[in-house]
């Protein structure tokens, strides 16, 4: 969202004790059309399959949130550029350890299940390369409404404001 849409939110968040924190986007100046823009979702380039799991694709976010993480001890899981193409970072995380993706990010499902993240492919190639960029599992299921799954440890401790004042609006 643009400073004005930070704006409207941040007094609904302070209202709530809720950091509202900046995770930018590159931006591009011509092509704004998929696959070198119009990612303008989080859930597009970053997913959290597990607690202190990440999957991640580093170009489309600034490095402060990347370092973020890894002051956090997230385990970053990279996906490439094919695999960020094929909606590799977009998930439905129905449990802690347990996702459901589009198929064909093998090599991010042999990470995830590597570290025993349960991994449930589904054929979705429709909605994600197309020309308008119709969004992958998450963007099209919405989110999942479940119980408060495990919470990282450092943000209990400390404020996000502590740990990276630099992404805090």
């Amino acid at each position: 969202m643009n400073r004005e849409g930070i704006n409207q939110l941040k007094p609904v968040f302070n209202m709530h004790s809720i950091d509202l924190i900046n995770a930018r986007v590159p931006g591009f100046l011509d092509n704004v059309h998929w696959p070198a823009g119009g990612t303008s979702h989080p859930d597009m380039w970053v997913a959290f399959p597990d607690a202190k799991t990440a999957v991640l694709y580093p170009p489309m976010v600034e490095y402060n949130f990347v370092k973020f993480l890894k002051r956090l001890d997230f385990d970053i899981i990279e996906a490439t550029p094919e695999e960020y193409l094929k909606s590799g970072c977009n998930m439905v995380v129905i449990e802690p350890g347990k996702v459901i993706t589009a198929a064909g990010s093998d090599r991010v499902k042999r990470e995830m299940e590597n570290r025993g993240i349960e991994v449930i492919t589904v054929p979705y190639d429709e909605p994600a390369g197309g020309e308008g960029a119709g969004g992958a599992i998450d963007c099209t299921t919405c989110q999942l409404i479940r119980d408060p799954g495990p919470l990282v440890e450092q943000l209990v401790e400390k404020s996000i404001k502590e740990i990276a004042p630099e992404l805090v609006v």
